[in-house]
């Protein structure tokens, strides 16, 4: 059964989705005054109502208040990242993942399962860039690791 993951923080509510086998996919931040709450929560485009029957490992999206403002968050560096690290990093942000684009040497699920960020769009720009909460960034994926200029674990 789908739990209801409304009125709770994104914390929480990524942490309840897991005790379900659900994932966390898009965020979409949208003035409300109810700042960093789930507001709605979404399957495939269509609301999903408390208790619906839904598939262990779906993809939960959620609609969450960003308060009264037009927030913004700098766009984090991705370079070197899996997808899925990638991805939570721009979640944490406050940003979604937009296109993802694989490399031509990508040829099976075994060689996306290992592919890395070697270009994203907005580019990392040392805290420079900043974007509205819930903007996408697009993201290309290679498994080619002289094609990365830029390797965010340089920085830290």
């Amino acid at each position: 059964p789908m739990p209801d993951l409304r009125g709770v923080s994104i914390r929480e509510a990524t942490s309840e989705a897991a005790l379900y086998g659900l994932k966390i996919g898009n965020l979409k931040f949208v003035p409300d005054i109810a700042k960093n709450n789930v507001l709605r929560q979404f399957i495939k485009g269509k609301e999903i109502p408390v208790g619906a029957k839904v598939y262990e490992g779906s993809v939960i999206d959620l609609e969450i208040g960003i308060g009264v403002s037009n927030e913004k968050t700098f766009v984090p560096c991705l370079y070197g990242l899996l997808l899925n690290d990638a991805t939570d990093k721009l979640y944490a942000s406050g940003l979604n993942s937009g296109s993802i684009i694989y490399d031509t040497n990508i040829k099976t699920s075994d060689d996306s399962s290992k592919a890395f960020v070697w270009r994203q769009s907005p580019s990392f720009n040392f805290g420079k860039t900043q974007l509205n909460l819930g903007y996408g960034v697009d993201l290309w994926l290679t498994i080619d690791s002289t094609k990365i200029t830029l390797n965010c674990d340089s920085l830290s």
